[in-house]
């Protein structure tokens, strides 16, 4: 057998292999993006091994279309943070040059896509809102009729990824005019494709069509529906994303409820900061720079979830000090279990005029007690693939072994 020969039986035996402890590890990081809990889980992911390994010429499909921005985004480990966590852009760890040569990273991946997906044709629009500072987005957004929910869900990760770079940019104070519309721009067109993915939540005349959100594994609608909910220019935006996470309940394990709660408690944190009451009518959020942040850190037991927020201490010049000019003003807990809905959070809110409000800061986050519960955690258990892949291969012919004896009508009483 040839040398080319083994190294192709190698790559198709171990690609699919790579790619799913890729998005194990991305599922596992926007679950609980906090960097220090997974050392212990990547130390037997050698990435060495799968360094090299190139997929077999074929084809573009929309799967391996979002495969391939998957694939992009855990490249670097500042990239995934910049995208993912929704603290990370505003420590302004990672330079302009860096997140440039990522959006062309993007455009190139958009022009190599363009005829598999249409709908990423998007320039002169954007263009044409630059030109004419036009940034009335209608809520609900429309959506893409003649797409599928593949091609919706790639394009609806391409615009939030090209959304976040810009979101990031305004934060460094790079070009804001031009910036911040754009990054508006590109988290709207992610909400259209969102309401076109949406609606195949209740397709059923085409099963191959037909969603089902919690057998997602892999990162999915949810996550870039709440990171676009963080950033929301308006409460409208807000209030049509939370209402659509509701809407699709669970992807995997991230839950839609819990993320509209957290995004509802930002809200009212934001009411609270400007002086009003819950009943207060705001139409429009601050700047990026002073928004709130706001962490959701799912606790241990997987049912009760916690959400802290800073902002910018007027004290402090955001320009000069970048996170060092938040500190934190309250949190929120809730219990959210599969289906429950609505989630009631406690909802604690610091004396904005307290002298002695904490620093917020990625050190501070792993001082609190859901974080240091996984830390203690993550200390004393340890991830071996061969165990994961045997727990889900028993699972899996436990489920078709169900199956099977449902099929044939005998039920185990």
């Amino acid at each position: 057998m040839s040398l080319e020969s083994v190294e192709g039986s190698r790559n198709r035996i171990l690609s699919p292999l790579r790619e799913c402890l890729q998005s194990l590890s991305q599922t596992c990081y926007v679950t609980l993006p906090l960097r220090m809990i997974h050392v212990t889980s990547e130390q037997h992911f050698d990435h060495d091994e799968f360094e090299n390994l190139e997929p077999e010429s074929s084809p573009s499909t929309p799967l391996t279309a979002l495969q391939s921005l998957v694939d992009m985004i855990s490249e670097k480990s500042e990239i995934e943070d910049l995208v993912w966590s929704p603290t990370a852009a505003y420590a302004r760890a990672i330079s302009t040059s860096a997140m440039n040569d990522f959006e062309r990273k993007l455009i190139d991946w958009k022009d190599k896509h363009l005829e598999l997906i249409p709908e990423l044709d998007t320039e002169s629009a954007l263009d044409a809102l630059l030109v004419y500072r036009w940034s009335q987005f209608a809520i609900p957004p429309p959506p893409y009729t003649a797409t599928t929910r593949m091609k919706s869900l790639a394009a609806a990760h391409y615009n939030f990824y090209r959304g976040r770079i810009r979101w990031a940019l305004i934060l460094l104070e790079d070009d804001v005019l031009r910036n911040k519309p754009t990054a508006e721009f590109f988290f709207y067109e992610a909400l259209r494709h969102a309401a076109s993915h949406a609606a195949f939540l209740t397709a059923t005349e085409n099963v191959e069509e037909t969603y089902i959100p919690c057998e997602s594994l892999k990162t999915g609608l949810l996550p870039v529906l709440y990171i676009i909910g963080l950033c929301s220019p308006q409460p409208r935006w807000l209030e049509w994303i939370k209402d659509l996470s509701d809407q699709i309940v669970q992807e995997g394990v991230l839950k839609g409820h819990t993320f509209a709660t957290s995004l509802d408690c930002l809200h009212r944190f934001e009411i609270y900061r400007a002086g009003g009451d819950y009943s207060t009518i705001i139409n429009q959020y601050p700047e990026p720079a002073e928004r709130i942040i706001c962490q959701l850190i799912p606790e241990k037991d997987g049912r009760h979830f916690t959400s802290f927020f800073a902002a910018p201490s007027p004290a402090h010049n955001i320009c000069h000090n970048g996170m060092g000019a938040y500190r934190v003003i309250g949190n929120a807990r809730w219990r959210c279990g599969y289906g429950e809905a609505p989630c009631t959070p406690v909802i604690t809110m610091y004396d904005s005029e307290h002298t002695n409000l904490e620093l917020f800061s990625t050190e501070w986050l792993y001082s609190t007690q859901p974080a240091l519960e996984w830390l203690q955690w993550s200390l004393k258990k340890d991830f071996h693939i061969e165990r994961a892949l045997e727990d889900h291969i028993n699972g899996t012919r436990l489920l078709l072994a169900t199956g099977s004896t449902i099929a044939d009508g005998q039920f185990d009483k």
